[in-house]
């Protein structure tokens, strides 16, 4: 079987168009990871070591490259451009690279479809465009650009780095995971995708496998010398589930998974308390990180404690209103806040289920905590009728109900892991079955 002949460009996994700079980065980064030093007693990578840096010798020096380039038979003949317009092309290139350095993304694009007008077949021009895109998140115009350099060349790993993105953010996480995976089948080093394939699994509720991505990712962060990548990779295999049983020692060598009451409540209870101001300020950024920061356990007891919070702001609130005496009907209120706390624990429960495929009643707790939580906002503030009227109240109830809404919906997608699609049909459907249950309890 005839051997496959030498192509520096495929052993960089760089593109014929790539810059000098883009060159070197790709030695750098694929040097290190192959490095004899870090590899010892491997012979596969003594021997990819030794064709990375034969084909960086070529490469970085132009003359040589150029000689390479002239005797290939590429996509890009050089009789395809007159020398005027390769020199106009690779100058609207290099103003769409030093735009996409400003952060001007706008006019990287523009300066990039210049460059891909005047050569159609310019993958680095359409990897450029990508880039921005991905910036502006305009991820049906980077589905279209991965599209086209896949057609110039079908083993282009980037091209699939970049439409996994986009499908992960338009919802198709399976698609991202295919997506990802070919470009790691492309190049096994490619620390990026393997992050992103382990942070597309772990929507899908598939630890083991994105532990695996993840750990893998990390590695080659480290040896990579990318700190900032290998930092995020750390903390997400930290937090590789937002409810996550907590490590505990209970001597100097000792350690293994914390039961349910070996916690101090009273910690739990602060932990909770200081939680909500940032789940009610800003809760699309807040709730992911807050649900990382606690354990199974505590997970279950928050969630009763930001129902009984809510139980007895209501019995307050209707104190303070005079609606009732403290002893007597002013407790309807917090039952009937209870009733619907046990109400949201069933459906989420049963929303769990069908996502995950398993659940806890602790991750069921916590959800149905906080979508409760706004309630105790509108009984506090109920008093404000007594001056400004039945309207006050009624926009009060609303803000409140608008609120839990959103914190629902937001505990679908980034705790449960629903699609934002699927999410948009079960959160009215989930309040519907919340509602019909408090109504037959209450009957």
């Amino acid at each position: 079987m005839p051997e496959t002949p030498f192509d520096p460009y495929r052993v960089l996994n760089l593109s014929p168009q790539a810059t000098l700079l883009e060159i070197k980065k790709a030695f750098r980064r694929l040097a290190r990871q192959y490095h004899p030093d870090l590899n010892p007693q491997d012979e596969a990578a003594a021997v990819q070591f030794k064709q990375i840096s034969a084909a960086y010798e070529l490469l970085s020096d132009r003359q040589r490259r150029a000689d390479y380039d002239a005797a290939q038979d590429t996509s890009h003949p050089p009789q395809k451009q007159s020398a005027p317009q390769f020199r106009a092309a690779q100058g609207a290139y290099q103003q769409g690279l030093d735009f996409l350095a400003l952060r001007d993304y706008t006019e990287a694009i523009a300066a990039f479809d210049q460059a891909i007008a005047l050569n159609d077949d310019w993958i680095e021009a359409y990897l450029g465009r990508c880039r921005a895109n991905e910036e502006l998140k305009n991820d049906r115009a980077i589905l279209e650009d991965c599209y086209k350099i896949l057609q110039i060349d079908p083993q282009f790993a980037q091209a699939y780095y970049y439409q996994g993105r986009a499908r992960l953010r338009l919802g198709y996480q399976q698609g991202a995971v295919e997506s990802y995976t070919h470009a790691i089948s492309l190049n096994d080093t490619y620390a990026l995708a393997y992050y992103q394939r382990g942070r597309s699994l772990l929507t899908l509720r598939e630890r083991d496998r994105a532990r695996q991505d993840l750990q893998r990712a990390s590695q080659l962060f480290r040896v990579q010398d990318d700190l900032g990548h290998y930092r995020q990779a750390e903390d997400l295999l930290n937090s590789l589930s937002p409810f996550r049983p907590r490590p505990f020692r209970s001597g100097p060598f000792r350690s293994g998974t914390q039961p349910f009451f070996s916690q101090p409540l009273i910690h739990t209870l602060l932990l909770g308390l200081r939680s909500i101001p940032d789940l009610l300020q800003s809760p699309s950024a807040n709730l992911q990180p807050i649900a990382a920061q606690i354990g199974t356990a505590q997970a279950a007891w928050i969630g009763i404690f930001y129902g009984l919070l809510t139980a007895g702001s209501t019995v307050l609130g209707a104190t303070l209103l005079g609606q009732a005496s403290p002893f007597t009907t002013s407790l309807d209120p917090g039952l009937a806040v209870l009733r619907l706390f046990g109400t949201l624990l069933i459906t989420t429960a049963i929303a769990y289920k069908l996502t995950k495929g398993r659940f806890t009643w602790s991750e069921s707790s916590f959800l149905a905590g906080v979508v409760v939580l706004p309630i105790t906002g509108w009984a506090l503030l109920g008093w404000l009728s007594l001056w400004l009227g039945n309207p006050a109240w009624l926009l009060l109830m609303a803000a409140t109900g608008s609120y839990s809404t959103i914190l629902l919906y937001l505990g679908c997608t980034q705790l449960i892991g629903m699609a934002e699609s699927f999410a948009m049909g079960v959160v009215p459907l989930l309040l519907v079955l919340s509602s019909a249950m408090a109504t037959l309890w209450l009957s």
